[in-house]
């Protein structure tokens, strides 16, 4: 359903939360866009989908909340990666591998990362590293409060 609430929007749906043993039920919309979002798009998703459910008739009672994601949250889709190219990434593979960098570019279903490398002295150098979105577990956007 809310999907098709962002049909022609650079919005796309997340997680979609419903705890039913709550008084009243609570549902949890979590939505991200290519651009961001904002405090705007959310509350219009927000009263179109309770306007959908009002209509339907799915529910009597319930607490609406539509959100983004925190930035503890991890990215989960590969469309997540475009807004957040120039910052910092720790990215966790499959094979458990932990891999941190900038990422500088998107290639299809290949993230590419400039990784800096450690060598001898005070200088280091920097690596460009590509993969592919398959191979990673779970990534995180580094914050940097400088």
């Amino acid at each position: 359903m809310a999907a098709r609430h962002l049909e022609g929007s650079t919005h796309f749906v997340l997680n979609v939360k419903v705890i039913e043993k709550l008084n009243p039920p609570r549902i949890t919309v979590i939505v991200d866009g290519e651009e961001g979002i904002t405090i705007d798009d959310c509350a219009k998703l927000s009263r179109a989908l309770s306007d959908s459910i009002d209509q339907a008739g799915l529910l009597n009672d319930y607490t609406m909340e539509v959100t983004t994601p925190g930035i503890d949250q991890p990215l989960r889709l590969l469309r997540q990666y475009k807004k957040h190219t120039g910052r910092n990434l720790k990215i966790e593979l499959k094979d458990r591998e932990m891999v941190r960098g900038k990422l500088v570019d998107l290639q299809g279903d290949v993230i590419v990362l400039e990784e800096e490398a450690k060598t001898q002295g005070k200088r280091s150098e920097k690596n460009i590293r590509s993969i592919n979105f398959e191979l990673i577990e779970k990534t995180f956007v580094m914050v940097s409060f400088k």
